[in-house]
């Protein structure tokens, strides 16, 4: 379902996954969120395209080169929790 530390009431954010890239100690995700893209990365998590995702507001960082996908993030969004949002549709 994700990664889960802390309290679910600091889960600020939420959107709809779009798209999930895994690579050895990451997951990126390409979330849909009040009608804008954003790309957001946690440790690896389990979380599948289309579900609803809630997280924190975690660190932002622009032109984050990932050498294991050799492609620079225009802004990505390092975050430390993530559970999938069972109840959203």
């Amino acid at each position: 379902m994700g990664v889960m530390t802390g309290n679910r009431k600091k889960l600020t954010q939420r959107g709809r996954v779009l798209r999930r890239i895994n690579v050895p100690s990451f997951t990126y995700l390409e979330v849909a969120q009040k009608g804008k893209k954003i790309w957001v990365a946690i440790s690896n998590t389990n979380v599948k395209k289309g579900e609803m995702i809630r997280f924190d507001a975690g660190m932002p960082v622009t032109n984050f080169y990932s050498k294991s996908l050799k492609r620079t993030f225009h802004k990505l969004l390092f975050v430390n929790t993530l559970v999938a949002d069972k109840g959203a549709k």
